[in-house]
């Protein structure tokens, strides 16, 4: 199962910054990919020419606020593409983490502007609000969690999904901070290291273990538990020895952040220093989508699966 290194050997925050610019510019293609699918041919010819100018912009190989302005701009067009339903997974992350006392009734709304909107208002409507190019990225979903403890009115829930969400929410708060306050984003980043759990007699059990199975490329939707198995015993007594445990959602968004800091973030920026060269260009950049796609779609299987896997093992306690 442990195909890395699992410990905590991060990218220099320089890198993590320039990663997140360049992850920003993955998603966004992404999205007008998609978006160009469902479109008209004006709108499909729009997103073409959208997508191409990301990719040149990633190519140009500015500083991390210059590729984020541009960024924004092109982010600001998909007002003009067609709306894409977001995905199921956003609504039951919120049913996890917030509990049976949310009412459901919080609109996620996503939206062309890419900053976040900030964490400390209390919006005036039962709200939350998402740049459309992050809506396939799970690691940033705890910030719409907290949006929606405030809009319910579950302040007293809102409070406790920083201690809930560990180094999930402080990274995710890093990252959403990276260029408009530099600052407090590396504060936040920080605060996520101090807040990574560390593995004591091994990893087994913690995000940790869920992080070497994300190297593997397989769902960390759960743990595996149990001891040996007896080859001779009947088959029926072998299985009940094996079982597999749900993970929490805070670990697997735990997991994901460690693998992004320990391996996703420095091949990304790798692969984006060759894109200038003309030979391979177009490789490099089919490369860099698919560690950022494979990364979001593995993470949000994985908290959908989670979450079926622990109803019905409450279902089953129940009855």
């Amino acid at each position: 199962m442990q195909t890395w290194d699992t410990t905590w050997k991060p990218v220099p925050w320089d890198t993590a910054r320039r990663a997140r610019a360049i992850g920003l510019a993955c998603r966004l293609d992404r999205h007008l990919e998609e978006a160009a699918a469902a479109a008209t041919r004006a709108e499909a010819r729009l997103a073409g020419t959208l997508r191409q100018e990301v990719r040149q912009a990633v190519a140009a190989s500015p500083g991390v606020e210059e590729l984020f302005a541009k960024l924004a701009a092109l982010h600001e067009q998909l007002a003009y593409m067609p709306r894409l339903p977001l995905p199921a997974g956003i609504a039951g992350l919120l049913r996890d983490l917030l509990g049976p006392a949310w009412d459901g009734d919080v609109v996620v709304a996503g939206v062309p502007e890419l900053p976040w909107p900030s964490l400390e208002r209390v919006p005036v409507r039962p709200v939350a609000l998402i740049p459309l190019a992050e809506a396939r990225n799970p690691l940033m979903w705890p910030l719409v969690a907290v949006q929606g403890a405030v809009a319910s009115g579950l302040l007293s829930r809102r409070d406790a999904l920083d201690e809930a969400l560990g180094a999930a929410l402080a990274f995710a708060r890093a990252e959403a901070l990276f260029v408009h306050d530099e600052p407090a984003a590396r504060g936040w980043w920080q605060a996520g290291e101090r807040r990574l759990p560390r593995p004591q007699n091994g990893v087994d059990g913690t995000p940790w273990e869920l992080a070497a199975m994300l190297a593997s490329g397989i769902l960390v939707s759960g743990y595996r538990r149990g001891g040996q198995v007896d080859p001779e015993a009947p088959i029926y007594q072998q299985l009940a020895v094996v079982r597999d445990e749900p993970a929490q959602a805070a670990d697997i968004l735990t997991a994901g952040w460690i693998y992004w800091y320990n391996r996703t973030a420095a091949q990304l920026v790798e692969l984006a220093d060759g894109l200038r060269a003309q030979d391979g260009a177009g490789d490099r950049w089919s490369r860099m989508r698919a560690l950022v796609d494979s990364l979001d779609d593995l993470l949000c299987r994985s908290l959908d699966v989670a979450a079926i896997h622990r109803f019905y093992a409450a279902e089953g306690a129940i009855g």
